[in-house]
């Protein structure tokens, strides 16, 4: 075993190896998982326009009610003015981006949540407040008064539904 003495060539300092790669690999890569993820995200809650219109009925209605029992009610559209309707999607908040006549507009809210349900206060009392399916021609839920005098209703509306409800209710007997 010897020792080197002398000069030493300059190569040896010099150290060998792979040069790193292209430094916006990792940040690029994350910033399009992270697009996949909202994609995926979107269509699988299936966000769309969706439409509830307030009717009332001449007689009240229950979650047990036939489609024949609902046009029998003779429910006429309502104007919404006054009327403060909100639907909640797990715990956020969704408050109408336009009320149009009789009608609660919603411009992009997921339709295949599991966790619908709605508040509504009304300037009138209420006997009776149901949502139905129109297209489908059936009672989707009836809701309860929160309020003593009828003003204030709520309710779990259910999952994965249309695009397009009714609001039935019916004045107080």
């Amino acid at each position: 075993m010897g020792i080197r003495t002398g000069a030493t060539d300059k190569s040896d300092w010099i150290v060998h190896g792979r040069k790193p790669g292209n430094p916006w690999v990792i940040p690029i890569g994350i910033i399009l998982m992270g697009i996949l993820i909202v994609m995926i995200y979107q269509r699988f809650m299936a966000f769309d326009a969706v439409t509830y219109e307030l009717r009332q009925c001449q007689t009240p209605l229950t979650a047990e009610s036939t489609w024949e029992q609902v046009r029998a009610a003779d429910c006429e559209p309502l104007d919404a003015a006054g009327t403060q309707f909100v639907i909640y999607e797990g715990a956020s908040r969704h408050d109408p981006d336009a009320v149009d006549g009789n009608k609660f507009l919603f411009d992009s809210f997921p339709i295949n949540s599991v966790e619908h349900s709605v508040e509504m206060e009304f300037p009138f009392a209420a006997e009776s407040v149901v949502i139905v399916e129109p297209e489908n021609e059936r009672v989707r839920r009836a809701l309860s008064s929160v309020s003593s005098d009828g003003t204030r209703w709520s309710g779990y509306t259910g999952q994965r539904g249309p695009t397009h409800y009714w609001i039935l209710l019916s004045p107080p007997a």
